[in-house]
């Protein structure tokens, strides 16, 4: 699940995660006709599609509009129980549940995959006549992308 500064993208329908490794050329006459490379730098960027909800939704897009980086990570989720939540969207058990008693998410960040800073690059609504209207958001990152943390325990 992705998690934006520590709030959950809700409703989501995919996640990706794609890391690439750039490599710079070190061909010379001694390597013939084999070209020859060295690693150069590494890109990532994670890529999210989502239900439409207009709290997310505007989320991400000031995110977009404010040009500053968020703390982005990848990890597993925690549901807070089946106690007394009412269904915000989707099935019960699903993102997008929230608990009645105090309007809090019932997911929250649980084991970290990746974590790092990002830029929202790409920021898509899709509002189709007679079905679900969704949203797309593309983070690109900015600096390392640290395993085996998330957006509470990045950066420590």
């Amino acid at each position: 699940m992705v998690f934006q500064n520590g709030a959950t993208a809700a409703f989501a329908t995919n996640h990706t995660l794609s890391i690439s490794m750039e490599t710079s050329s070190i061909s010379s006459k001694d390597h013939g006709d084999f070209a020859a490379t060295m690693p150069s730098s590494i890109t990532w960027e994670v890529t999210c599609e989502n239900l439409f909800s207009l709290t997310d939704a505007s989320a991400f897009r000031d995110a977009i509009l404010s040009m500053q980086p968020v703390t982005l990570a990848l990890s597993q989720s925690n549901y807070a129980g089946y106690g007394t939540q009412q269904q915000a969207g989707g099935k019960i058990g699903e993102p997008g549940i929230v608990d009645s008693a105090n309007g809090s998410a019932a997911w929250t960040e649980g084991t970290g995959f990746v974590a790092g800073k990002a830029y929202v690059t790409s920021f898509q609504v899709n509002a189709p006549a007679g079905d679900n209207a969704t949203y797309s958001v593309t983070f690109t990152g900015t600096g390392a992308l640290v395993t085996n943390a998330n957006s509470s325990t990045y950066g420590q």
